[in-house]
């Protein structure tokens, strides 16, 4: 298994990681929002790979912050293959998001993870993260 950045192709894969993850998402709906990412920049993405065959998601960016002097890294996403899971490939994973920040200047990493993700939130702490508050959200937009 080996962590590289996302490449043409691997919409299909992250698209049903995406959808494992809660999000129901379409091949079509990946690649247009991975152009729209790379369009944007700031954000690496990456994929876990074993046999050619794309098994973990994740993607990072680093920003400035009102709160921190310095850069703050955020993994913006990261999603291991349900059948997949408990393998050691998310810590791969969530290693190489962390090396990508560091290298990037972020001393600091955040992630949100939701309140039903009880064994991810033992996974990211296990790696070192705590928990240090609460995220809020609220749909503005159009019904979906």
């Amino acid at each position: 298994m080996n962590v590289r950045t996302v490449q043409p192709g691997d919409e299909t894969s992250i698209a049903l990681l995406l959808s494992q993850l809660g999000y129901p998402t379409s091949p079509d709906q990946m690649r247009l929002r991975l152009a729209r990412i790379e369009q944007r920049g700031g954000i690496t993405s990456l994929v876990a790979v074993e046999a050619e065959q794309v098994i973990g998601f994740a993607a990072v960016e680093r920003f400035a912050s009102f709160s921190d002097d310095q850069p703050v890294g955020r993994v913006v996403v990261m999603v291991v293959d349900e059948q997949r899971r408990g393998e050691g490939i998310g810590s791969a994973l969530l290693a190489a998001c962390e090396s990508v920040l560091i290298a990037a200047g972020a001393e600091r990493i955040v992630l949100t993870s939701a309140h039903r993700r009880a064994g991810a939130h033992r996974f990211y702490e296990r790696h070192g993260y705590a928990s240090t508050g609460l995220r809020f959200a609220k749909l503005v937009g159009p019904a979906r």
